[in-house]
């Protein structure tokens, strides 16, 4: 018993002269799909796993504006402990001017519309309401919280987001345990026998999260990634399937070029229209608690619609 079965004697031999003649015009085509498939494939891989090669030490290349409305010694603090946290795995802060940025609205809008990951901010006189409850003089309960705020957008690529949270907590924590170590009238003012006067210079703040776009669903990391690679395969298998029923049917041979257009034409705007109609469907069946509403479904549906359009 052979691994190769007899060859049929009513079947040409494939070392015929006719059969090797046609076999080159088969071998090659089918070869350089191969080549072709792998290449691709190898780029798309390698481009994957580039973008995440050593990420970590990248993590200078995100930046975060800082804005010092206080004018005093938290935002010194604040200052001091970038200054010990900076390096290659820590993201970049850019101490911008606050009359360019006056208001919080401000900078909250360069976290939206101009690069900034997230941003950080010190309130107007919380160096001096610090101060004044650290020394016992001051008469209004004092809030930790009333001295910095972080701001960020947890929609933006949540697959960063959580190491950006962390860092910029781990920024606003240092400088709090500077602002102790310099600042000249907070350690001379404590009382350590008075509990409001301890407590407030061993924890002087504490960030105020202001989260633009509140995403928290287990689904966050497939939005803007796996999904979007989705709509493009989506439209590569149905382009090979349209092509292999309308070549062996021979429906369009005899149609004029540009019959053939307007078909291919009205074709694709079907199918992406209900392709995105569908992506957007799972993003909102599956969104939990993300406050999104109608309105926004209609305009994520057409802006993956003019997405789906593009690579089609």
């Amino acid at each position: 018993m052979t691994l190769i079965p007899p060859r049929s004697s009513n079947r040409i031999s494939s070392r015929s002269t006719p059969v090797s003649v046609r076999m080159k015009t088969y071998i090659i085509p089918v070869i350089m799909t191969a080549l072709m498939v792998q290449l691709l494939f190898l780029a798309n891989m390698s481009y994957l796993f580039g973008s995440l090669f050593k990420s970590s030490t990248r993590m200078h290349n995100l930046k975060i504006l800082a804005i010092d409305f206080d004018g005093s010694d938290i935002g010194k603090a604040i200052s001091g402990a970038y200054n010990t946290l900076q390096s290659d795995k820590f993201p970049s802060v850019e101490f911008g001017s606050s009359s360019k940025y006056d208001t919080p609205e401000k900078v909250c809008d360069a976290v939206c519309n101009h690069g900034y990951w997230g941003a950080i901010y010190t309130h107007p006189g919380a160096s001096d309401r610090l101060l004044s409850t650290i020394e016992g003089d001051n008469t209004t309960v004092y809030d930790p919280q009333d001295a910095v705020t972080t701001i960020y957008n947890g929609a933006y690529y949540p697959s960063i987001f959580s190491s950006l949270q962390g860092n910029m907590q781990s920024l606003v924590g240092a400088a709090a345990t500077m602002y102790g170590l310099t600042t000249p009238d907070a350690l001379k003012a404590v009382n350590m026998t008075n509990p409001t006067s301890a407590s407030t210079f061993l924890r002087p703040f504490q960030a105020k999260i202001w989260n633009i776009m509140p995403t928290e669903q287990g689904t966050r990391v497939l939005l803007n990634t796996v999904s979007l690679v989705m709509g493009i395969l989506m439209h590569f298998f149905f382009q090979m399937g349209l092509n292999g029923i309308t070549t062996s049917t021979n429906v369009l041979q005899s149609y004029s070029k540009r019959d053939v257009y307007v078909f291919r034409f009205i074709t694709g705007k079907i199918y992406t229209l209900i392709g995105a109609l569908g992506m957007a469907g799972y993003f909102w069946a599956f969104r939990e608690n993300w406050s999104v509403d109608a309105a926004q479904f209609f305009e994520t549906w057409m802006c993956l619609w003019f997405y789906m359009d593009i690579n089609y």
